[in-house]
């Protein structure tokens, strides 16, 4: 995995919070909940990852007034958010997983990883879509901590 710009750990936090979206799911879910994120919180962009297992992509980043790639990184405060605007090339995802796993351990300062995603409902029953369903997978505990002590600081 190569990258470009200022992605370097020394700009990360202690302890920082890893933030990416799954490259599959439903609807492109992940993506755009980190889209509304990095336009929401303004976060610094800091480079790009480039990686032969990700369709290459470029096109125009209308918030930065610069070119969007496949793979970008952005920091604010405590939080690294990883943006992937692309598909995994056939053929190449034990190469994607691998690589992302050694980019993180690279990093060396995560202390949490968020995976933003979605799941399919169509088995759903009509009274279960009726519910509300978030499911988050750490202990309820964990996650009111997560944002009591965190978001909260984004948005300054």
């Amino acid at each position: 995995m190569e990258a470009t710009g200022r992605i370097d750990p020394a700009l990360f936090e202690e302890d920082s919070i890893l933030v990416l979206p799954a490259l599959v799911s439903i609807g492109n879910v992940g993506q755009l909940a980190m889209d509304l994120l990095l336009s929401s919180i303004k976060p610094l962009k800091v480079g790009a990852l480039y990686n032969d297992a990700l369709v290459p992509i470029v096109g125009p980043d209308m918030v930065n007034n610069s070119l969007m790639t496949a793979a970008e990184v952005f920091v604010k405060n405590k939080f690294v958010f990883l943006q992937l605007r692309s598909a995994i090339v056939k053929g190449y995802r034990k190469q994607w997983v691998h690589d992302i796993i050694d980019w993180v351990k690279r990093m060396g300062k995560f202390k949490e990883i968020i995976c933003l995603s979605s799941i399919d409902a169509h088995e759903r029953s009509d009274d279960q879509i009726k519910q509300e369903i978030f499911d988050i997978f750490q202990p309820k505990a964990m996650m009111l901590t997560f944002f009591k002590q965190r978001v909260g600081n984004l948005w300054n």
